[in-house]
């Protein structure tokens, strides 16, 4: 069966040229290799694959794709990755099924844009129990195995947003974020995997409730300092205007 040309969400095997632009289909046509091959390829710095997950997502067909129209605007773009999230929702069998959506944007997207648009979405998508994730051409992230190799380079921008697993601990901890929103991720990272089994993921779990500890001390410093200063500028414009 085609992909429905309304709701514009397809797999690999539901794709239809048809019901997409000609440089869209050329945007699916480039960055389909990098889904297919290179994420499902030995890694070359570990054991496995490239992204353990993905091979069995594409035989599930929990791989979606959809596309930004070329005059979109950033609220145009923020809806849709709202639109995103629910149908990924609504689109759950199993809860323990990896699956991701990846939305194409235009070659010439502008990649500082892109970047806004994860960070501002990020939150929206961790409360979710879902990750965003920027992948473009010049992507300057490197593996957590390799600092000299690339892997989230593909050929056009791209937003992925895919289920969170254990290993993503690591990137809910960025200091890109303030203090309140690296505990609302590490928060809602503990409770979707606290009561899952398996080694790993147990001390990923202890790893995140050690860094909630320490950010709750330094969330209540700042807020003691702040009630500080204000309590010494209110003594000061009392004591002038006394």
């Amino acid at each position: 069966m085609k992909h429905d040309p309304v709701s514009n969400f397809w797999t690999v095997e539901t794709f239809g040229q048809e019901y997409t632009s000609d440089s869209v289909t050329s945007l699916y046509k480039e960055v389909l290799p990098y889904v297919q091959q290179f994420l499902c390829a030995d890694h070359p710095f570990r054991e496995g694959k490239v992204c353990p997950f993905v091979h069995a997502a594409l035989k599930k067909r929990r791989i979606f794709f959809t596309a930004i129209a070329e005059d979109a605007t950033m609220q145009d773009c923020t809806r849709l990755i709202t639109e995103c999230v629910e149908f990924y929702i609504s689109s759950r069998k199993d809860n323990d099924d990896f699956g991701a959506i990846i939305i194409l944007f235009p070659k010439q997207f502008d990649i500082e844009k892109l970047l806004e648009l994860q960070f501002n979405n990020k939150e929206y998508c961790v409360q979710h129990a879902l990750m965003l994730g920027a992948l473009y051409p010049t992507s300057q992230a490197p593996s957590l195995h390799n600092e000299n190799w690339y892997p989230l380079r593909t050929p056009t921008p791209v937003l992925v947003i895919r289920d969170i697993v254990p290993n993503d601990l690591v990137f809910l901890d960025s200091h890109r974020y303030n203090l309140r929103k690296r505990l609302v991720f590490l928060e809602t990272f503990i409770d979707i995997f606290h009561n899952k089994k398996g080694k790993f993921t147990q001390k990923m779990v202890r790893e995140g409730n050690e860094l909630c500890m320490i950010y709750r001390k330094k969330q209540c410093l700042f807020n003691f300092i702040k009630l500080v200063t204000f309590i010494l500028i209110f003594l000061f414009i009392a004591f002038f205007l006394l």
